[in-house]
């Protein structure tokens, strides 16, 4: 009875830690694309200041 117990402990265990780790990866991807977008916008104003386009538009 008490291996039992201990193997269903076991099993739900490992569906917690996958869960865990679904859920970090899920949050790892929306946090690169964050930053992925945060980049290009700030070296495309970097380009524009660059070149000289930004002076003219303002």
């Amino acid at each position: 009875m008490a291996g039992r117990l201990i193997q269903a402990w076991a099993w739900r265990h490992r569906g917690a830690e996958a869960s865990r780790s679904e859920r970090s990866h899920t949050g790892t991807d929306a946090m690169l694309k964050i930053l992925g977008w945060v980049i290009l916008i700030i070296f495309i104003i970097g380009l524009l200041v660059v070149t000289g386009i930004l002076k003219l538009i303002f």
